[in-house]
Order: structure tokens, then sequence, then C-alpha cells
């Protein structure tokens, strides 16, 4: 009963957190001047790779730039980001961030929904291709920002920053030009340890470490397999807490339930042999 009782008020404690949450992400965005939707940017995108792949302008006419075609499209589309063909076609693309009309924003997700319908297939491999581009080793002729930006970067009237031109931040960055298009900076490998470790946060799930490596795994890949069909772009950032996470699972499960408080180990024959024998000298002081 105690322990039903104790798992009754975790959820329930874990529900009121949310609920909190809920309240003020919404209280947030009811004081913005103007709510954006993301979700134009990645439904652009996609059509626009589906029109690539199967010859067909999918893009309704609101998204193109006047004399826009296949042909324009696709030899400024790119299966690593969307920027490329925001910057490179002759004709233009609208800007999936402008201020769409109520009906614009409903045409444009049913003509999303159509497209992926009508051509799974052409869907599928592009999010396919950008999945191993997000996970896997960047091309050495990708651009390095998909994996680190080393610039300075101002925001509207704000005063600008120096750059960082220190020792350690110029080694550090060569090693990021050497290492860049290189397994150290490809999500796979950080993923890949936390899969390994699964089985061993799984049989020391009785410990305080195991659980913690098991929903740090969890988390991991609750955030990184919604990617695959929802990330605008092959950027490593966009993986940033699944590899730490999985880092961070890895130290739980291999070294941290060695620690006291954490292993919940159960007591030895020679501690409980030991307790047995203090029990009376206990007993009788308490009498």
């Amino acid at each position: 009963r105690g322990a039903g009782t104790s798992f009754i008020v975790r959820g329930a404690t874990a529900l009121g957190l949310l609920g909190a949450l809920a309240l003020l992400v919404q209280a947030v965005n009811a004081g913005v001047d103007r709510r954006v939707p993301l979700w134009p940017s990645l439904a652009q995108w996609d059509l626009a790779a589906i029109s690539v792949g199967t010859g067909r302008m999918w893009l309704p006419d609101f998204m193109q730039g006047p004399g826009l075609d296949v042909a324009d499209l696709t030899q400024a589309f790119q299966p690593w980001s969307n920027v490329p063909m925001l910057q490179r076609t002759r004709h233009g693309l609208r800007d999936p961030f402008d201020d769409y009309t109520p009906a614009e924003l409903a045409t444009l997700r049913q003509t999303w929904q159509a497209a992926v319908t009508a051509e799974p297939r052409a869907w599928l491999a592009h999010r396919w291709r950008l999945t191993r581009a997000l996970f896997g080793v960047h091309a050495a002729d990708w651009p390095r920002e998909l994996v680190y930006v080393d610039a300075m970067v101002g925001y509207r009237d704000n005063p600008p920053l120096a750059h960082n031109d220190g020792a350690l931040h110029e080694a550090l960055m060569q090693a990021a030009v050497r290492a860049h298009a290189t397994a150290v900076l490809a999500a796979w490998p950080y993923l890949a340890l936390g899969l390994c470790v699964a089985l061993v946060a799984w049989r020391r799930r009785t410990s305080a470490a195991g659980r913690v490596a098991g929903v740090l795994l969890a988390s991991a890949w609750a955030y990184a397999l919604p990617l695959t069909v929802l990330a605008p772009s092959a950027e490593l950032r966009y993986l940033g807490w699944p590899c730490v996470a999985s880092l961070l699972a890895l130290a739980c499960a291999l070294f941290a339930s060695r620690a006291p408080g954490l292993a919940g180990r159960p007591p030895t024959a020679a501690g409980r042999t030991d307790a047995a024998r203090r029990l009376p000298v206990d007993a009788a002081g308490a009498d």
C-alpha cells in the first residue's frame, strides 16, 4: 500500500508540474506581439523535396517567386538543410516565417498532407537522407556551420560583442576544423554508446544510478527520434541534448552506482549478522 501511495503521489506531482509548465507557456505566448508558426518552414522544405524527387511542383503558388519551376528548385536544393533553396533559386521562394493569412496556412497544410500521401516514397527518401546527414558524419564539403559556428552573431540593436581571440579558443577551433568531418563531431558514436549501456542500466534498475541512466536514455531517444521527421536541417546542435544525455547515462550506469547511497544493493550476510548482534544491546538500551 505504501509503494502504491508513493507512486500516486509522484504521478500527481509530475502532472502538476507539467500543468504549471503549460500555464507558464501560455502566459508567455499571450504577451508576444505576433505568434509565428514554425511548421511552414518544414512544410515548405518537404514540399520542395517532393517536387525535386517527382519532377512535379507541389509548392503552392503563394510560396513561389514569379517564374519558379522544378529545374530552378532542383539546382538550389540540398538534402542537408532548407537554407540553400531559400538563398539560391533564381526566382525566389517566400520566407517561411512571413505573415501568412489563415487561408494560406490552411492551404499549405492541406497541400503538405496531400503531397506526403500521394508521394510517400519521395517524402521518405527525403527524410532518410536528412536522417543520415543529421546522425552521421558530415561531408567535408558541407558548411562547417552545420557542426559549429565560430562567429559572433549580432541581434537587432544589441551592442556588438568582441570575438574571442584567446589561445585556448583558437586551439579549440583548430581542433574543430580538423574534426568537423569525422566521427568525433558526429552524433552517432555518442548515441551508440548510450544504446550499448542500456542493458547495463536495465540490469541495475534497482539502484538509483540505474534508474537515472534509464531516464536519461529515454529522454535522449524521445528527443532524437522525432527529429527524423521534424528537423529542418542536419545541424548537430539539434542532437546536443541526446548526445550529452547518452554520455551522462554511461557515467551513471558504469560509475555512479558504486557511490555510497546510490547503489541500492541489499546488505550482505555479514552486515545482517552484525545488525542482529547489535539488536539486543540496542533493545536493552531502549528499555
